[in-house]
């Protein structure tokens, strides 16, 4: 456990707003599988809700991590997927209690699922 807080540390010491990003994107990750089929008592739609919440999330992570120069802007979107799937692997270091998370992550950008288009999106998301 002690490892983990020097991990969380050094993260939040050396990348601030990527960590504070990664902390909004993984609990945004965390409620788009749970909220898929469900509607609130007035019948709005929980999963769209969830998804917008994840892709306002994942810009949000993209520019943060643009700002701290760990993506620059003229790399294509499946370097940034890949930079992201970094961050989230050290992120995870520092927190491993969010495998729901993760494993949504992986899910998103898995080539050979049709679901998402990770490239498309993360295309989308960016904002330089």
């Amino acid at each position: 456990m002690a490892g983990n807080k020097a991990i969380q540390r050094e993260f939040q010491d050396t990348r601030p707003r990527t960590y504070i990003a990664l902390q909004k994107l993984v609990i945004a990750m965390a409620k788009v599988v749970p909220s898929q089929g469900k509607r609130t008592w007035l019948g709005r739609d929980k999963g769209v809700a969830a998804l917008q919440t994840f892709f306002d999330r994942l810009s949000d992570t993209i520019t943060a991590m643009h700002l701290e120069g760990r993506i620059h802007p003229d790399e294509d979107s499946l370097c940034i997927q890949a930079a992201i799937d970094c961050e989230l692997i050290d992120f995870e270091k520092a927190h491993p209690n969010w495998q729901d998370a993760y494993h949504f992550f992986a899910f998103f950008t898995d080539p050979d699922d049709p679901t998402f288009d990770s490239e498309a999106v993360i295309q989308r998301a960016r904002r330089f």
